[in-house]
């Protein structure tokens, strides 16, 4: 799990990066924690292009607002979980604004983080991810980190950007736990993330890392309207 913490009170922000780390460690969940001190590093790290998994956000930082900043990664198409950090209630409102995972009060926090967790692992987190057991091996793979997946014999291919696995289930099985604005099957038993497509040919899609992958005529129609949509809803 990567968590980003952007908080000019460095105090607090240590405090909270230890208690994140003490309540994960008990459930098991390992995690990377970014501590950004200013909205320009915010924005350097944002810059980085790794997906961020929750965000703590200081609404009153010393060089930004934080509910700016969270408005201007969805303008750029990045839609986070955040939780929003205060000591002060009157901007609740605007939190919820933006799709607030939740709403945080410095002063109490300690009471609220471990049920708050709690709930974004179970609500979001788990949702994002599949596991797959690729031979002797188990690996954890975010749902965007797929770029596509398709049948291999009686195995199922599942391709990153980097990297290749292979699961001990049929296509058909696996399928079933992709989510489906997310996915779309583009050619027999061949399933596509539609958030990597560049590029949609007459009987070929362009993914993000130059693969060319064949869409059946029939099933090209659908494709397209599925960008659309994904595209309309970010």
């Amino acid at each position: 799990m990567y968590i980003v913490i952007c908080e000019d009170e460095h105090n607090f922000a240590e405090e909270l990066q230890q208690e994140l780390g003490r309540i994960l460690q008990q459930k098991e969940t390992e995690c990377r924690i970014c501590y950004c001190d200013s909205g320009e590093a915010f924005r350097r790290e944002m810059e980085r292009d790794e997906p961020v998994d929750l965000l703590f956000m200081d609404l009153h930082l010393g060089d930004a607002d934080g509910v700016e900043l969270v408005k201007e990664q969805a303008r750029n198409s990045v839609k986070i979980p955040t939780v929003f950090l205060s000591s002060m209630e009157e901007r609740i409102a605007e939190g919820y604004d933006v799709n607030a995972f939740h709403f945080l009060f410095k002063r109490n926090y300690k009471e609220k983080l471990p049920e708050l967790l709690e709930r974004f692992i179970n609500e979001i987190y788990e949702r994002k991810a599949i596991i797959i057991q690729d031979r002797d091996t188990v690996v954890r793979l975010q749902f965007a980190e797929i770029y596509y997946v398709e049948s291999d014999k009686r195995n199922t291919a599942i391709h990153t950007a980097i990297s290749s696995y292979q699961e001990k289930s049929s296509i058909q099985n696996f399928a079933k736990q992709l989510p489906e604005e997310l996915f779309i099957e583009a050619y027999h038993s061949l399933y596509l993330n539609i958030d990597h497509i560049r590029k949609v040919n007459p009987d070929t899609v362009v993914m993000d890392n130059d693969k060319e992958l064949p869409v059946s005529r029939r099933k090209r129609t659908a494709l397209m309207n599925a960008v659309m949509r994904r595209i309309r809803s970010r």
